[in-house]
């Protein structure tokens, strides 16, 4: 199972100071630092655009954030059912992960039944897109239609109309991308004014490839984001746990920050790291509680916010896993600014908002 919480790409150690975007296929294991000059492609030149992190300020009186149930669904396959299946000798599999558009519409990739769900802001299933096959374990709403990662068979990014039929593919292997089954998740940036805008993959929860320009086509230049993107923002995010109890985080980038997030519990794995449009930042850790038997026990998912200096906002507690299910995506952060969990419970799914 792959999750945020395998991520390694900050360590509390060393903290890289520059935000770059550049062509993938240059970049070489263990180079030298590129010299400190404006490159074709880069957000800004990095003497003007970035500034160091500073060490976020603590809280004067973090407030709760608001938990509340937005959608229930039973397992199954008919309408308004998702799917779960527990094979005799294979990993159990959930719902693989989920996204909410503009309108406040929940996209749920439910690649048992072969299908994508689209839940409105009160739970009513308005329509649904079949997709060709159950290997899918990501998905982005897009104009007309959706893109779908399928990182182990077809190895590439399929793009749907909201038929189902297939209007375009690209291959994820390639500069930046050396092996798609360590791709780790897709975002699509649609703004026709943003100059990164097109089709990226994170590879290896270090960073993002740009492996589609907007019109879905390849982009040959394979440009590379070293973190996780900020929207309307220069901003890149990393993060990392130490598992004694609190997860580090940074953002590269103007007025960036290194942040120090405790947790009342050792951490298990992250599960969530995204920014939104109000310059927050939205940090999920999976932490835990072990017996005198080595039994894991008071689980739960905190889920922090922090606002555009690193200080904590607020912070509200949802429930683990109940039951096992592949997820490759269980946490996203909507176009509506608040956090989302896709929760597997033992007689369906509930998905968390967070506000």
């Amino acid at each position: 199972m792959t999750r945020l919480g395998l991520l390694s790409f900050l360590s509390a150690s060393a903290v890289t100071l520059a935000l770059v975007v550049r062509p993938a296929h240059p970049t070489v294991p263990n180079a030298k630092p590129a010299p400190k000059t404006a490159k074709a492609g880069a957000v800004g030149s990095p003497k003007t655009a970035l500034a160091p992190p500073t060490v976020a300020p603590k809280s004067a009186a973090a407030n709760p954030l608001i938990a509340e149930i937005a959608i229930t669904a039973p397992w199954g396959s008919g309408k308004g059912e998702l799917g779960h299946e527990v094979p005799s000798e294979a990993m159990p599999e959930a719902p693989m992960s989920l996204a909410v558009d503009g309108a406040g519409n929940v996209w749920v990739l439910d690649q048992v039944n072969t299908r994508v769900v689209i839940f409105d802001g009160n739970g009513t299933v308005q329509r649904t897109i079949p997709i060709a096959n159950r290997i899918a374990q990501d998905l982005a709403p897009i104009a007309g239609g959706v893109a779908i990662l399928d990182r182990l068979v077809d190895k590439a990014i399929v793009f749907l109309d909201d038929t189902g039929h297939e209007t375009h593919r690209v291959a994820l292997a390639g500069p930046g991308v050396d092996e798609p089954s360590g791709v780790t998740g897709l975002f699509v940036y649609q703004d026709p004014a943003d100059p990164l805008a097109g089709t990226w993959v994170e590879y290896e929860h270090r960073g993002l490839v740009r492996v589609a320009l907007p019109d879905r086509t390849p982009d040959a230049a394979r440009l590379r984001l070293d973190g996780r993107r900020v929207p309307n923002s220069t901003r890149l995010l990393r993060a990392a746990r130490d598992p004694a109890g609190f997860a580090l985080v940074s953002a590269l980038g103007p007025n960036g920050f290194l942040a120090r997030v405790p947790t009342p519990q050792p951490i298990l794995q992250l599960e969530g790291l995204f920014g939104d449009r109000k310059g927050r930042t939205w940090v999920a850790a999976h932490t835990y509680e072990e017996s005198a038997k080595h039994a894991l026990v008071d689980q739960r998912v905190t889920v922090v916010a922090l606002d555009p200096t690193g200080a904590e906002i607020g912070r509200a507690d949802l429930p683990p896993p109940e039951v096992a299910g592949d997820q490759l995506v269980p946490t996203t952060v909507g176009a509506d600014d608040c956090f989302y969990q896709l929760h597997v419970g033992k007689t369906g799914a509930t998905i968390w908002r967070v506000r």
